[in-house]
């Protein structure tokens, strides 16, 4: 398939107006991740000050079966006609009535998760001109990536910024080129019955989109707790040392490399605050690598959520410190 992006000297297309962070208490619980946080570089979104809270994302209107069904056959003809970012829409709209059959769905979530790599989130993806959640940026003299992300308010990673302009580094943007700004932020999903987590982008005043599903390792004994969390501010690090929690057979912190360490190679961390009356209580729960890929798809964590290597470094350049929110279900 060929499909158009955006052409040269096309306007961008027009934002909703900003959502604001759900507030959180202050927390005392103590589990499984690191007690201290890394210093950032100065890509990092914790330099600057928070937005007042942004509202939690709504759950899509009910969609009877009839309109499930038109909106998947809508979806697939639409992605057969090159239509990608209509494609995109009507395909995640029947994803989440939850009235597709299972072929359907799983269906639908292959071609959503192809639409998004190619619209969204892929190495060197284009901007489409029917596309609300992107465009295109004449960079100038001075740019830093994580300015420009705070400037436009775009509520994702630099990491991300990063990946779709196909850099190697941040410090790599030059004066006068065009770049790609994806607006988020992203958010996810838990199902810890089926061991899996869906990432989807919802701007408030635009249309949730799927974006990819993620195997994943939880706490055993059901320790994960239920419950909506959102990705605690300056709560996101790489490398950061190990603090067992008072369940572990460990006692001494643990250092990033040593065969203990439990967030594995890549060492990536992100730490979760609750949003409701179970979840506010609890701290150091969070999402992370870890150095037992086959307890992915398993409940024997010590009560956070697991991710193989090449996933959380994807999850890790979606999730927004402040405003991803990750909504975790029985």
């Amino acid at each position: 398939m060929v499909w158009s992006t955006w052409p040269d000297g096309a306007e961008p297309a027009q934002q909703e107006p900003e959502p604001t962070p759900p507030s959180v208490s202050d927390t005392n619980a103590e589990t499984e991740g690191p007690s201290t946080d890394q210093p950032k570089g100065d890509q990092s979104q914790a330099n600057s000050e928070p937005e007042t809270a942004p509202s939690l994302p709504v759950s899509p209107p009910a969609t009877d079966e009839s309109d499930a069904l038109t909106c998947y056959r809508s979806g697939m003809d639409l992605y057969d006609g090159n239509e990608p970012v209509k494609a995109r829409t009507q395909l995640s709209k029947a994803y989440y009535s939850g009235r597709l059959s299972p072929q359907q769905q799983r269906q639908a979530r292959g071609k959503l998760t192809e639409l998004a790599e190619l619209t969204l989130i892929g190495r060197g993806s284009g901007v489409y001109a029917d596309d609300p959640y992107t465009e295109y940026y004449q960079c100038r003299a001075g740019d830093v990536l994580a300015k420009i992300e705070r400037a436009r308010k775009l509520h994702v990673p630099w990491q991300l910024l990063v990946k779709v302009n196909n850099m190697r580094r941040p410090e790599d943007l030059e004066a006068g080129r065009r770049y790609k700004l994806v607006y988020g932020p992203f958010h996810a999903v838990v199902r810890k019955g089926e061991f899996v987590m869906d990432v989807y982008l919802h701007r408030e005043g635009l249309p949730r989109v799927f974006v990819r599903q993620f195997r994943i390792g939880t706490g055993a004994n059901g320790s994960t707790p239920a419950g909506m969390w959102r990705v605690r501010l300056g709560g996101k690090s790489e490398r950061c040392t190990w603090y067992p929690p008072p369940n572990s057979r460990f006692r001494d912190p643990i250092p990033y490399g040593h065969p203990d360490y439990a967030f594995g190679g890549k060492g990536l961390w992100i730490a979760l605050e609750g949003l409701d009356a179970t979840t506010r209580p609890l701290t150091n729960y969070g999402i992370h690598s870890t150095n037992d890929p086959d307890s992915i798809g398993s409940a024997e964590s010590l009560g956070c959520i697991r991710l193989a290597d090449d996933d959380i470094e994807l999850v890790y350049s979606l999730l927004y410190e402040h405003w991803s929110t990750v909504e975790v279900r029985p």
